[in-house]
């Protein structure tokens, strides 16, 4: 049952994520949602810090981040920390995404499931 809800979203993010095509896009995006929708959500995080992994190199994430970047979804520039490092952020657009993303998610699951929030306490 679960599964077939995971389909149904994975069918709406295909036709709605033209960059959840690729799975660079997808890493990108997943790792840009954790930062936005956590406790951690750091205003400057380096696209290094962000976006490592061992499953792409950091040549194929540059290319993926400049074609987001073109298209509006993403924002990059020189740390106001450190100018030596480059940081990524979500545009506007890709927040509105993100939040349309959560919501689409939460209507999936939920015609069939009831979900709980559990609340958390800082110190998890």
């Amino acid at each position: 049952m679960l599964l077939e809800k995971i389909l149904v979203l994975h069918e709406w993010e295909m036709n709605k994520f033209p960059f959840f095509r690729t799975m660079i896009g997808r890493h990108i995006y997943v790792c840009l949602a954790r930062n936005v929708f956590t406790d951690k959500n750091e205003e400057e995080v380096s696209i290094k810090k962000l976006l490592s992994s061992h499953f792409f190199t950091d040549r194929a994430i540059r290319l993926k981040i400049r074609e987001m970047e073109k298209a509006g979804f993403l924002e990059t520039k020189n740390g106001h920390k450190d100018q030596r490092v480059v940081v990524i952020k979500p545009t506007a657009e890709l927040r509105k995404m993100m939040e349309e993303h959560s919501l689409m998610l939460n209507r999936v699951v939920s015609q069939d499931i009831i979900i709980l929030e559990k609340n958390r306490q800082k110190n998890e």
